[in-house]
């Protein structure tokens, strides 16, 4: 009995010897062919030498990802770098072409592992990767690891296709007022791709303002779900830590709604109401409707060839709904100090006060330019009178800077009047940029309007600057300023003169004709003087103050 045992373990003992004999071969060598690697680009590791044992259930070749070179090991799936398994095939890959995205998403340096092994077992419920492979340590044989370097700043961001959206949704429902800042975010990098967009960015590139025609170059992607909130989305870099911020500010935004690959226009800008010379951030209301998904498309200025790249941040704060019937609601008060405009120069008109409606699509503010009196008139698209409108932004552009003689229309010397408008339950007229006033169908029962600031405008030849004296202008001899401006009844002179003078004021129209005249004693520094303009009739003056050697020369208006 004791000798049939004995013979029985040395057969078992033959039999697992001869087993395991059969369980040999290579994992083979990789070596990286393809170089650096950014998100959707494919592998391409050349693989020689590999074999593997036909033992067992599930036999066959495979490759491991890992953070580490794992060459040798006879337990990759185990090993506390590994990342992700591809798929089990009868044949080993002469050359791997994968999707590297399609398993990792962090930047960084990756191992991919040839593995040839035998006697395995599935154990994993969809039986498609080495990952569902229980693994024969004495059956199992990987290869020289071959590293991949993944992402980085040479590659697009993560969120350069409408696929990789960056979710801002935490950034909705803070509070009335309150701005919540996310990024920066870098465009630098970013591109174009087949899955963008055809339409609904006609405003980008400022077409009708001198620059290129509407294209999609750095695009970024983020996204919201809607709370049934109203939201004012603006990319900039002010308030945020950017290094290389981008160029100018300049930024641009669309929104759209529904899916990406079938993305419907919501809401486009190519400068918001914070832009300022030198400093365009795009900016926009977005009305949000609960559960709907808000796609955010952010790009750099495109002018005629030279684009806004680098840093910026995307910041949305929360605005109270404002009804058309709200009893707040005002185009606001328009001024300015300088009433008088020379060919050349730039108008620059404030507003105080201003409020518009949130209902309808299309609801916001923009100034419309007119021959005539707007003021009143919620009509006024339907004036005779008026011209044109500027762009339509969230919030009142003020103060409106912008070169008078560039307007369609106003190149004659003449009189002209800016008017801010602040609308709601708008429309934008078919086949248009959708951007500027003159495009939005307006609800006269939702529209309001500021006072008509009327600017008189000459041409070069005309202008009343070439008509002033040839007395020497130097201010730090003698100089004025002039308030309130515009004013009603009583002005203020402060004059500044550097020696003890006799000087003379006088207060005239724009044609010339003397209005008031007075003779004056200065002494040495500050000088206030005050002048009654209660009975003077309404428009543009000119106020001079001067000595025998010198002048100083303003306007202000009289209300």
């Amino acid at each position: 009995m004791k000798k049939l045992n004995y013979l029985l373990l040395l057969c078992m003992m033959a039999i697992s010897t001869w087993s395991y004999a059969q369980c040999t071969g290579m994992g083979g060598t990789a070596v990286n062919t393809g170089g650096a690697l950014c998100p959707g680009d494919m592998t391409s590791i050349v693989l020689a030498g590999a074999s593997a044992p036909s033992m067992g259930d599930v036999s066959g070749y495979s490759w491991v990802i890992s953070n580490a070179d794992i060459s040798g090991s006879t337990d990759p799936l185990n090993s506390a770098t590994y990342v992700a398994g591809l798929p089990v095939t009868a044949d080993p890959a002469v050359q791997l072409m994968e999707v590297l995205s399609n398993y990792v998403s962090d930047a960084g340096t990756y191992y991919l592992t040839s593995v040839a092994f035998g006697n395995g077992t599935w154990t994993g419920a969809d039986m498609d990767d080495i990952g569902d492979v229980t693994l024969d340590p004495n059956c199992t044989f990987t290869g020289t690891s071959a590293a991949v370097e993944f992402g980085g700043a040479a590659c697009p961001p993560s969120n350069n296709e409408c696929a990789g959206a960056i979710d801002l949704s935490s950034s909705l429902g803070q509070g009335t007022s309150m701005v919540v800042s996310t990024g920066p975010y870098d465009n630098t990098m970013a591109t174009t791709e087949a899955s963008d967009p055809t339409d609904g960015f006609s405003c980008f590139g400022e077409p009708d303002g001198g620059g290129a025609n509407p294209t999609l170059e750095n695009t970024l992607w983020f996204k919201v779900t809607g709370d049934g909130g109203l939201y004012f989305v603006e990319a900039t870099t002010a308030g945020c830590s950017v290094g290389t911020g981008i160029d100018d500010n300049d930024t641009q935004i669309a929104v759209y709604t529904g899916t990406c690959g079938m993305l419907t226009p919501f809401a486009c800008n190519e400068d918001g109401s914070n832009a300022s010379n030198g400093n365009y951030p795009s900016a926009l209301d977005v009305q949000t409707e609960a559960g709907v998904e808000y796609f955010i498309m952010v790009d750099g200025f495109n002018f005629n060839g030279t684009f806004s790249d680098g840093e910026f941040c995307v910041q949305i704060t929360e605005k109270a709904a404002v009804p058309c019937t709200d009893p707040n609601l005002t185009g606001g008060t328009a001024s300015a100090a300088d009433n008088i405009i020379c060919q050349g120069e730039l108008t620059s008109i404030e507003v105080t006060g201003a409020l518009a409606p949130t209902e309808g699509t299309v609801n916001g503010y923009g100034w419309a330019i007119s021959t005539g009196d707007l003021q009143g008139n919620p009509d006024f698209a339907n004036d005779p009178t008026f011209i044109g409108g500027f762009a339509v932004s969230a919030e009142p552009v003020s103060p409106l800077v912008f070169d008078h003689s560039s307007f369609a229309g106003t190149s004659a010397t003449g009189n002209y009047f800016y008017t801010l408008v602040a609308f709601g339950n708008g429309t934008w007229a078919a086949g248009t940029n959708e951007t500027f006033l003159s495009e939005v169908v307006t609800d006269p029962n939702c529209t309001y309007l500021s006072n008509s600031f009327e600017v008189e405008y000459y041409e070069t030849a005309f202008c009343p600057d070439s008509m002033v004296s040839v007395l020497d202008v130097d201010k730090e001899i003698l100089g004025m300023t002039v308030f309130p401006n515009p004013v009603k009844d009583v002005i203020n002179l402060n004059i500044n003169s550097n020696d003890y003078i006799t000087a003379t004021i006088l207060v005239s129209t724009v044609t010339g004709q003397a209005v008031r005249e007075e003779q004056i004693r200065l002494v040495r520094g500050f000088n206030n003087f005050t002048m009654d303009m209660s009975d003077a009739a309404t428009g543009v003056y000119m106020v001079s103050i001067a000595s025998d050697t010198h002048q100083s020369v303003t306007r202000f208006l009289k209300q």
